[in-house]
């Protein structure tokens, strides 16, 4: 354990209001090493909330947030395992390094305790992290607008949009490690992984709310839509020629392709909504709803279900009829309903047909790709 581990976190907010608006700004930087090299994680942040009275029967307002976080590490958590655990099981008399064993392609002296009595199944955990270097890159950015329009006394106008967008890079490098330095033999590898993914959700809906003598009512009709969309590739090759970064952080520019991978999903899910609001006297309760909702995960035939419900209260507290001075509100109220579930796992119920052009047989002992 080489360091200690300090953490820098700083904030900055600015928030105010008027008669006609409201505002909150921030802005923020994290900053975290770790009790080990190659652990050092950076975030910044920003986030602004607003809400405008545009007129007395006209409502507007936003909030967006941009969070930007870069983590850098070595070999944790890479196919190794966790690093604090591997070195506590370490036995004692492993080297992470040896002076003897320094020279122009290993300055540090990296120890891969080869030969070594021990029937110890690891690399050399502190060699290993050296080598390698990965950095995660990720970036999201949060928004939505809505509104809201009086357009009559009692019908009040509502729309709210929002968008939940991310980004994310990994970028591995390793070294090619020997037995001699780092008790494991594996190629040189290079890998860049990227993904892209979005959800849009646009919630649009109209409430009447009305009363007439003891009679009290609000009547809400709606559609909301929500896309989802993620793709992503992914490139690891290996014997570079150069392997100072500015190079090697190319993946292309590796000679062979170790590996090549590619994702792409979509999911679209609309649903329509009805709710009534009922009381009679503040005493007797009703609450009736309805949706109907679409999905695109399912097979066609079998997208849409239709979901209601209902609920009934009854005020005692309310009633003329009781007085009980230490019970402030009483009240009994029964539900029923109906519920769906549309997160079913991705590939569960597929559009397409997928075709593996390959498989990896054991033959002998060894993994043999089929021809």
């Amino acid at each position: 354990i080489p360091h200690a581990a300090p953490i820098s976190n700083h904030n900055l907010s600015i928030s105010g209001a008027t008669d006609q608006v409201n505002y909150f700004v921030s802005a923020g930087y994290f900053q975290q090493d770790a009790i080990i090299e190659k652990w050092d994680l950076t975030r910044f942040n920003f986030r602004a909330n607003s809400d405008f009275n545009v007129t007395e029967r006209l409502r507007v307002g936003e909030n967006f947030s941009l969070s930007n976080q870069v983590t850098l590490r070595g070999a944790g958590n890479y196919g190794d395992g966790t690093i604090l655990n591997n070195l506590l099981q370490q036995p004692p008399i492993y080297l992470a390094t040896d002076p003897a064993l320094v020279t122009p392609t290993n300055p540090q002296g990296l120890s891969g305790n080869f030969g070594t009595a021990t029937g110890w199944p690891r690399s050399n955990m502190f060699a290993t992290n050296e080598l390698t270097d990965v950095t995660d890159r990720s970036t999201r950015v949060l928004g939505g607008l809505h509104a809201e329009l009086d357009l009559f006394e009692g019908l009040t106008l509502r729309t709210q949009n929002s968008i939940d967008y991310n980004i994310g890079n990994l970028y591995y490098w390793q070294n090619a490690l020997t037995n001699q330095i780092a008790g494991v033999e594996r190629p040189q590898v290079g890998e860049d992984a990227r993904q892209e993914a979005y959800t849009v959700v646009s919630t649009n809906t109209a409430t009447y709310t009305g009363a007439f003598g003891s009679h009290s009512f609000d009547v809400l009709a709606g559609i909301e839509t929500n896309q989802f969309r993620n793709n992503g590739l992914s490139l690891q090759t290996t014997n570079f020629v150069n392997t100072e970064y500015g190079l090697r952080r190319i993946v292309a520019l590796g000679d062979q392709v170790l590996k090549k991978s590619g994702l792409a999903d979509e999911v679209n899910r609309m649903g329509l909504i009805g709710r009534l609001n009922y009381s009679f006297a503040d005493r007797y309760l009703l609450t009736a709803s309805v949706r109907r909702d679409g999905v695109s995960t399912f097979a066609p035939g079998n997208q849409w279900g239709t979901f209601p419900a209902v609920s009934a209260g009854w005020r005692i507290s309310q009633e003329p009829w009781f007085n009980v001075g230490w019970v402030d509100e009483l009240k009994v109220r029964g539900s029923w309903g109906q519920l769906g579930n549309s997160d079913i796992p991705n590939g569960a119920y597929p559009h397409f047909v997928s075709v593996l052009l390959w498989a990896e047989y054991q033959i002998g002992g060894q993994v043999e790709l089929a021809p």
